[in-house]
């Protein structure tokens, strides 16, 4: 079959060659590496794919996202904390947890200026 495997194409050569380097060169300049070529219709299909890529990125970025509502760029004028609950199932251990929620509103009240 063709195309299958690999060749070896390297003419044989003794150890004098291979030391003055005369053999390498002439095996050099004996064997042809063939150069393949990239269809001119795939290198523009791709650049086509690319330049579509692009274009697509920059409409999302300049028109895409969202615009910044009035109403989230106001400041927050109030905050409601709700009560935290007793998950202990101990109805002797609800003090904790309505303290909790004292500390939570006070440590809040003083971040407002």
């Amino acid at each position: 079959m063709a195309r299958r495997g690999y060749r070896f194409m390297v003419p044989v050569s003794s150890d004098e060659e291979k030391v003055s380097g005369v053999g390498a060169a002439r095996a050099a300049a004996a064997i042809p590496v063939p150069q393949r070529q990239i269809p001119a219709r795939a290198l523009a299909t791709a650049g086509a794919v690319i330049v579509a890529i692009l274009v697509a990125a920059a409409s999302y970025l300049y028109w895409g996202r969202p615009k910044p509502d009035a109403q989230a760029t106001s400041p927050i004028t109030s905050l409601a904390v709700l009560p935290l609950t007793n998950l202990s199932g101990d109805p002797s251990q609800e003090y904790f947890s309505d303290g909790m929620t004292d500390a939570v509103i006070t440590g809040l009240a003083q971040l407002v200026p």
